[in-house]
């Protein structure tokens, strides 16, 4: 309620003033009370999420290998590792909307109150100095924090907080030399007369780094898969039977849908019946 006696006369500069003022203190009054009842989420440090990234030219730290990193950093630490998300394929340099792990990550800090999230690496979490601010602001918004598992710029004071910066812009400008590098790799490689683009699943390259020859071991996973997409068998259920029988795929992890796909399409491409099959290659084994 605006008091009586400023409805009782015309509004004059010295009662818009006043009513001004009035408004004011009203709405930073009210400003506490909400503040005071929705206070900040509190997490857990003993609470972890764990993020892990994985782009095709890094064969050296696959997601294998960063989930052990951040499950033995967790039971050194004895925190609880509430759940691990995962970029397969994404470069260090995308930005966030095109990393649905990494959205899953933070989204999942609030909802299990954790107060870490856990990377093996700190250029797992990104290769931009500008991504990687961006998702140290989100984490700290919910009341966590980026760690990494190397013990790389732990702490909070002003020294680590600027090693992290370091790290955040040596691993951007990594990531720029590894791609001036891509792009210049076709040149060099015609003029050396080597071929350039790349090799079709079932084939490999000979000495001359020119022309190519069928490689048995992919040439049978043509035919099999082959074989087992005319029965109906659906992707996931190929990639089973193929880890099964020890074939894997050119990185040398294991099978994924996605793969599977490519290689039905390489498949349907490839002649109907291939002479590489084996003896023990009948798919009447269920």
């Amino acid at each position: 309620m605006l008091p009586r006696y400023l409805w009782k006369r015309p509004l004059s500069y010295i009662h818009v003033y006043l009513l001004g003022c009035y408004l004011i203190l009203v709405a930073h009054a009210t400003s506490k009370v909400r503040a005071g009842s929705n206070p900040a989420q509190i997490t857990s440090p003993a609470t972890a999420v764990g993020y892990v990234r994985a782009s095709t030219d890094e064969q050296m730290l696959g997601p294998e290998v960063q989930r052990a990193a951040l499950e033995q950093w967790c039971a050194a630490r004895n925190v609880t590792l509430a759940g691990v998300f995962t970029d397969h394929a994404v470069s260090g340099g995308a930005p966030l909307d095109q990393r649905p792990g990494l959205l899953a990550a933070l989204a999942a800090l609030k909802q299990h109150n954790a107060g870490i999230l856990l990377v093996a690496r700190r250029d797992r979490l990104a290769r931009d100095v500008l991504v990687a601010a961006l998702v140290e602001r989100l984490a700290e918004r919910d009341g966590a924090e980026v760690q990494a598992a190397d013990g790389t710029a732990e702490g909070a004071g002003p020294e680590a907080v600027l090693m992290r910066r370091i790290v955040d812009a040596f691993a951007e400008y990594e990531r720029l030399v590894i791609r001036a590098r891509t792009r210049a790799a076709p040149a060099v490689k015609r003029r050396r007369g080597e071929r350039v683009g790349g090799i079709p699943y079932g084939y490999r390259l000979v000495a001359d780094r020119v022309h190519l020859e069928p490689c048995r071991t992919e040439q049978r996973v043509l035919w099999l898969v082959r074989r087992y997409h005319e029965r109906g068998f659906a992707l996931r259920r190929i990639a089973a039977r193929l880890q099964a029988r020890g074939l894997s795929p050119r990185s040398g992890a294991r099978w994924h849908p996605q793969t599977i796909a490519s290689i039905v399409a390489a498949a349907t491409r490839a002649p109907s019946m291939h002479p590489m099959q084996t003896k023990n290659d009948s798919i009447d084994d269920g």
